[in-house]
């Protein structure tokens, strides 16, 4: 890895080098003592600025960030160095404004030249990637929270409507009952008794039907309302892990 020029970018771009596996950096700068310097921070070696196009021979990747106002690199001192590599691949990154690169080296077999805009665009690519996963990441957590607020509804509401039966079963056999004492004068069969109280039991389930189900619906209602109304608590700490997974 050559790293020409020693400035903050330069250590920035040196230590993330280094956390990314780079083994051998060499940094070079026009004050040598600033290279040295650099060189000792990161763990690399300084070299003369003046043996800058022989280091290309050596280096399979490049990072520019001097304050050149022209290009350190041209088609021609790049072009230059490419035999004595014998083709193998050569990457070279210009963070520097203006360039350090010359814009027709990418032209040239076997190098890989790229910008700061060439960058921008990686990195929009990148976050729109991003973006789309996290979306993604988004509808599965909704639909999850949905189908545990419709469960826990369905749950909560198997209590409610069992009493509720009980109940209205307890007070129909009640009225069926005491309806049948009021008739024990017109001596009534065992079928006819038996007849009276099943149509009291029959009137509980006919009126405890719809609400049974408007009750089990509760559960798919909400989670409805909760997936187009999330809560605002919700909501934020959903978006701040978002961003902070997009940002990493």
């Amino acid at each position: 890895m050559l790293l020409v020029g020693a400035g903050e970018m330069a250590e920035l771009s040196a230590r993330h080098l280094k956390a990314a596996g780079a083994v051998e950096l060499i940094v070079t700068n026009r004050t040598f003592a600033r290279a040295e310097q650099l060189a000792a921070v990161v763990g690399g070696t300084a070299r003369a600025f003046e043996e800058l196009n022989a280091l290309l021979v050596l280096a399979d990747v490049v990072v520019c960030s001097t304050a050149s106002p022209v290009p350190l690199f041209t088609r021609e001192n790049v072009g230059a160095q490419l035999k004595a590599r014998r083709h193998r691949p050569l990457f070279m990154v210009d963070l520097a404004v203006p360039r350090d690169i010359a814009p027709d080296v990418h032209e040239l077999d076997d190098v890989y030249a790229y910008d700061v805009d060439d960058i921008q665009k990686s990195v929009a690519e990148n976050l729109a990637t991003r973006v789309a996963e996290a979306d993604k990441a988004e509808a599965i957590i909704a639909e999850e929270i949905a189908r545990f607020v419709r469960q826990k509804a369905v749950r909560d509401g198997v209590p409610v409507v069992g009493r509720l039966r009980a109940r209205a079963e307890q007070i129909a056999k009640a009225e069926a009952q005491r309806t049948l004492s009021n008739l024990a004068r017109e001596d009534l069969s065992d079928r006819a008794k038996r007849s009276v109280q099943a149509m009291a039991i029959a009137i509980v389930n006919k009126l405890l039907h719809e609400p049974t189900v408007k009750l089990r619906a509760v559960g798919t209602k909400t989670s409805v309302w909760l997936g187009r109304q999330p809560s605002c608590s919700a909501s934020t700490k959903i978006l701040s892990r978002r961003k902070t997974w997009m940002f990493r």
